[in-house]
């Protein structure tokens, strides 16, 4: 019988070379402590309690959490090193259940069905995109749409600035502007009125208050306008996908068909996934577009043969939505290229065109615009929600650590007694008095000056050093949550489905539903479930990666750290984010942990392509 002669080099898995470096044996237990640390304070943070609170069944969960992650690595590792020997043993297994279902089995032709439907689909990028636009078919047609306030916000903008643009007056929103929503201290606008900022990048909101304003100009009503909206984010996220998904897939030799009927799975089940395709937050057409701009990464960082010229256009092209849609992204960039250059000096053109060059044009042109007064730049408030949170947290819990020095320097910036009021351990906006009119005012935006920033960092080292325990706990519960699975999300993807701003432009009856209401009361139900619903948090994902992350670097494969290096820096802009928690920043980390599963099972002649 033919199929049991298949043989393959067998690799040892002994030897000092197998061994992981110390270096990589240090990573490693910082990672589970870290992770650890997360679950251990879970359940205090949730219970805004503080870290001197930490007791006994604390240091318990912690030390569970640490053994199983410590081993979840160890294992990942044994199994990616043992890979080829299961690769002869599953294709031994596949060649013997072929045959006897093809000789024996009247079914056996379900199974080369299956075989074959799965190579088509991966064989081709065309085929992969159509794939996913029907695996995904349910959410344009069920859900339609899904925005928040930000959409709002980005229209409101760029209505405003039209209607100045023709009158030259001021629309009238009573003394509440949309540049106080955000807020943007009254310093930092031009001398001539405009309504177009920077504060969710300039060139998205002018895209999607132009689709706004044209349907509303058109149809009457700003409804086709957001499904056109989302229905382009759609077929973007699809061709994301499909292109990442054929890189890896033909890239390498060795991929199997489990490999890639695991993939199709994760990418068409994942519910993160599919409803995010539609989702006009920002944040998903980053993340999808990372990972585009992940996949061309890695075929130019494997591949011996230069990078095509359509792949070099790929890598600009993918980088550019970044840029257009997160402002991060231009840190991400930046870091990115440089690491490139210093350790692959040899394609040190492509880093320096596709990549540098895009983000240098990108950023002059912001300069331009903003020095112009053509749009207001985003407030700093922003970049400093760790700080404000941690001030706000000593002005709630332990006041007199805030010497009257320090209160003066601080009160042009900001009410300490409403800080206190409105501090919330998970969540920095109402410290920074983002959101409606209808709030307490902690941030003095109306008022504060430049000069006045310039005391800032001296009132909050001050405020530190008599408070460490408070600015400790401030930061923990910022982030915590990305890294405790047992946290359920402060805002899962569900909640942008069935907001206030989509039944007042829809109307109830369309929020309501029935098979739109019915369907999406499911997912809730399965997210709220204990272990089951983590498949649906993104926090459950982000674990994964970084385990996955850390067996890879026990086996010394420290040259996929160069395409991965994006994801842990989005990782680490969860960390310093003003919000714990939310599923929207783990999209691009959902899709692309598939991918970092085919990178660690394969085989070892795989490793250059």
């Amino acid at each position: 019988m033919e199929f049991l002669s298949t043989s393959t080099t067998a690799v040892s898995t002994d030897g000092p070379r197998h061994r992981p470096s110390r270096l990589a044996s240090i990573l490693t237990i910082l990672l589970c402590l870290f992770l650890a640390f997360c679950t251990g304070v879970g359940p205090l943070y949730r219970a805004q309690g503080s870290i001197k609170n930490f007791g006994v069944v604390n240091g318990l969960i912690a030390v569970l959490a640490f053994v199983f992650y410590y081993g979840a690595i160890r294992f990942l590792t044994r199994c990616a090193r043992r890979y080829e020997h299961f690769l002869v043993a599953s294709e031994r297994l596949h060649h013997a259940s072929m045959y006897l279902r093809n000789h024996l089995d009247p079914r056996g032709g379900r199974l080369r069905w299956l075989a074959v439907t799965v190579t088509r689909i991966t064989s081709r990028r065309r085929n992969l995109f159509l794939f996913l636009l029907v695996a995904w078919i349910w959410v344009p047609l069920l859900l339609q749409v899904s925005f928040g306030a930000d959409l709002v916000s980005q229209k409101t903008e760029f209505t405003s600035w039209l209607h100045n643009l023709r009158t030259g007056d001021e629309p009238y929103y009573g003394p509440f502007t949309q540049r106080d929503v955000y807020p943007i201290a009254h310093y930092l606008w031009p001398d001539q009125p405009t309504f177009l900022t920077n504060q969710h990048n300039i060139i998205l909101t002018f895209v999607y208050g132009l689709f706004w304003r044209t349907s509303r100009l058109v149809f009457s009503t700003a409804v086709p306008g957001i499904i056109a909206l989302g229905i382009l984010q759609y077929l973007f996220a699809a061709a994301c996908c499909a292109l990442t998904a054929w890189r890896f897939f033909t890239l390498r030799s060795t991929v199997s068909l489990a490999q890639k009927s695991v993939t199709l799975g994760i990418l068409t089940v994942s519910p993160i996934i599919s409803i995010s395709t539609i989702s006009l937050t920002k944040s998903p057409l980053f993340s999808f577009a990372l990972v585009w701009w992940c996949g061309v990464l890695y075929e130019v960082i494997h591949m011996k043969k230069p990078l095509s010229l359509i792949g070099r256009w790929e890598l600009v092209a993918s980088g550019g939505f970044m840029l257009i849609s997160a402002k991060y992204a231009v840190y991400i960039m930046a870091i990115e290229v440089i690491v490139l250059l210093i350790t692959t000096r040899r394609k040190w053109k492509v880093w320096v065109v596709c990549i540098g060059l895009p983000v240098v044009v990108f950023q002059v042109f912001l300069f331009s615009l903003v020095h112009s007064g053509a749009i207001i730049e985003g407030d700093s408030i922003e970049s400093k929600a760790i700080q404000v949170q941690q001030i706000a947290r000593v002005a709630k819990y332990s006041p007199e650590s805030i010497s009257a020095q320090d209160r003066a320097k601080l009160e042009p910036i900001f009410d300490l007694d409403a800080m206190a009021q409105v501090y919330r351990p998970w969540d920095a906006d109402p410290v920074k008095s983002s959101g409606g009119e209808e709030k307490l005012t902690s941030y003095k935006w109306r008022t504060v000056t430049a000069a006045d920033w310039k005391q800032f960092n001296s009132a909050w080292i001050d405020i530190g050093k008599k408070a460490p325990t408070e600015y400790f706990d401030a930061f923990a519960a910022e982030f915590y949550g990305y890294f405790d699975v047992t946290d359920q999300p402060y805002v899962s993807m569900l909640y942008y489905n069935d907001t206030v701003y989509i039944s007042g432009i829809f109307g109830r009856g369309y929020t309501d539903f029935p098979p739109r209401a019915a369907f999406l009361g499911f997912l809730r139900g399965w997210s709220s479930l204990p272990v089951l619903g983590w498949y649906f948090h993104g926090n459950f994902w982000i674990i994964l990666t970084l385990l996955v992350m850390a067996a890879e670097i026990r086996l010394r494969r420290w040259k996929e750290l160069l395409w991965q290096l994006p994801l842990l820096l989005q990782i680490g802009v969860m960390v310093a984010a003003p919000a714990d928690n939310f599923d929207r920043h783990a999209i691009g980390i959902v899709v692309i942990f598939a991918y970092l599963c085919i990178d660690l099972f394969r085989r070892k002649q795989d490793a250059h392509v």
